[in-house]
């Protein structure tokens, strides 16, 4: 069910971006969060995130329960599966939600006297440090392999990754 639950997902988000001409889903940012499929294939809930207020969240859903039938038939006509599901579109809070949780915690740091954009600059900054630490390790490693066994005549080592390294600069 997860297959076919992901290509109703891809292939409605397209039709809505491309078919669907109602002003109020055009007017507002509508995301398809998630897609749940009957096992018998009968009926699909079509979890749906509207970026605006209740009115037009309410407007907008309105709108797509009655584009669902044209919905449906052009799915007929665009995949090929057993049945296609009939849809329902339900309202998805969940990044509502989640961005109401996130300022709530950021005024929770700020009442601590805490920066959170700062704090998470200067972690960005301690990663990408620690990555130019490994990359310059490694390539101090291959440049002593790659003198000793070309001192020796041997073939030069290959490098660990897959990007090519380029060779080392003579002193």
């Amino acid at each position: 069910m997860e297959k076919v639950a992901d290509l109703l997902q891809s292939e409605i988000a397209e039709l809505l971006e491309r078919r669907i001409k109602h002003p109020a889903i055009e007017r507002a940012m509508v995301s398809i969060t998630h897609v749940d499929v009957a096992p018998d294939l009968s009926n699909a809930r079509i979890h749906v995130s509207v970026m605006a207020d209740a009115e037009e969240q309410a407007e907008v859903l309105d709108a797509l329960g009655r584009s669902a039938s044209f919905l449906h038939r052009e799915l007929t006509k665009r995949i090929r599966i057993r049945r296609v599901p009939f849809l329902r579109f339900e309202l998805d809070h969940s990044i509502a939600e989640a961005d109401r949780l996130t300022k709530l915690m950021h005024e929770v740091a700020r009442g601590e006297g805490r920066d959170v954009e700062q704090e998470a600059e200067q972690e960005g900054e301690q990663e990408t440090q620690q990555e130019t630490q490994r990359e310059t390790q490694y390539r101090a490693q291959y440049e002593t392999a790659y003198e000793a066994r070309t001192e020796a005549g041997a073939e030069p080592p290959a490098p660990a990754r897959a990007e090519p390294l380029p060779e080392p600069a003579a002193e």
